[in-house]
């Protein structure tokens, strides 16, 4: 059976093996996202190299790594959309995970190798899930897996780990709003010791590593645990169901145009969903180009405000085309750019 959109073990189609460069690439002083369903098997640096090819422009860029072994929503910043990508990074996450009770390997994944195989019983997990789930949700200490790409002495804990150098994190501040069970747990046998398969579905904070959740739900309950799939299924309230497969990205590039193909968001469309937005006409955008100010005309729209490091009011200036000229930040009656992403006439 073909595995549901959103189930923890989905893959889309993955990329053609021959990818073609458009004859008139994307024009490198626009700005557009793409969501994208990654599939399993490609590293998110490898989506955006594949996506510089198909769109003819070096200038791309992600707003948040998924590992090879993990599918799903990948928000990609092309041209001038790059320097939005930072307002992206931060937001919530929801994922579909597959955890398997009983076994435990050296990357707290399938891809280790396996390090203990305690077993595990359908009773013993039935048992004891919802009070260790709920123990888990909320504001929590958790240890990122030592096989992440968490930089320790300037150099990746992964590659550290790799080298055989021992690698031990510290415990970090994460928050994990809600752990629902998907379906009724699996009972059934790996590498010779009863095990026990459970999806769940988890929103939290920017920074959760769900390997690093698995392993901890295992060690709860008594028979330790590893992740063995991993599918984003939302970034904020964007999700999968609106991204598109590199083959579908490639198709409509193909049919439509790297500039005006229906897989390339406004940038005002999309950041809308992680900033409030103030909408302008053209001769209040004008000063933006050279990094005027805007007077503060009417109240922001959309999101939740949002704010900057020092607390001011940070909203998203979008023109009458869903583009984001700038970002700003309030100073009295003013929105005082920030960061100008498209100039006068782009």
């Amino acid at each position: 059976m073909t595995p549901s959109l959103y189930a923890a073990d989905y893959s889309p189609a993955p990329a053609p093996e021959i990818l073609t460069r458009p004859e008139v690439g994307f024009c490198s002083a626009r700005g557009a996202f793409v969501l994208v369903d990654k599939p399993l098997g490609l590293t998110s640096q490898a989506v955006v190299s594949r996506l510089r090819r198909v769109l003819g422009i070096r200038k791309i860029g992600h707003a948040g790594t998924l590992d090879p072994a993990a599918s799903g929503m990948l928000i990609v910043g092309v041209g001038r959309a790059t320097r939005l990508l930072t307002y992206i990074q931060g937001a919530d996450k929801t994922y579909r995970a597959r955890v398997r009770f009983g076994m435990e390997t050296t990357s707290e994944d399938a891809d280790g190798d396996v390090i203990a195989r305690r077993g595990a019983t359908l009773e013993q997990v039935v048992d004891t899930l919802p009070a260790t789930l709920k123990k888990w949700t909320g504001e929590v200490r958790q240890r990122p897996s030592s096989v992440s790409a968490i930089k320790v002495d300037g150099e990746r804990a992964y590659a550290r780990v790799r080298a055989g150098l021992e690698v031990t994190l510290q415990e970090r501040p994460v928050r994990i709003d809600r752990i629902d069970l998907v379906g009724a747990p699996r009972a059934g046998e790996a590498g010779g010791v009863g095990v026990v398969d459970v999806d769940i579905e988890v929103t939290c904070s920017s920074g959760t590593y769900i390997r690093a959740l698995a392993r901890d739900l295992g060690n709860e309950i008594g028979c330790g645990a590893h992740l063995v799939a991993l599918r984003r299924i939302a970034v904020g309230d964007l999700g999968v169901e609106d991204a598109w497969s590199l083959a579908d990205v490639a198709r409509l590039v193909s049919e439509e145009g790297a500039q005006n193909a229906r897989c390339m968001r406004p940038t005002g469309e999309i950041v809308g969903h992680f900033l409030p937005t103030v909408a302008l006409c053209d001769d209040e955008a004008a000063p933006l180009a050279h990094g005027g100010r805007v007077r503060v005309a009417a109240p922001a729209r959309g999101t939740s405000v949002g704010t900057n490091k020092d607390g001011r009011e940070l909203v998203a200036l979008v023109d009458a085309r869903a583009q984001v000229r700038a970002v700003a930040e309030r100073a009295g009656r003013w929105w005082q750019p920030r960061v100008v992403v498209l100039s006068e006439g782009e």
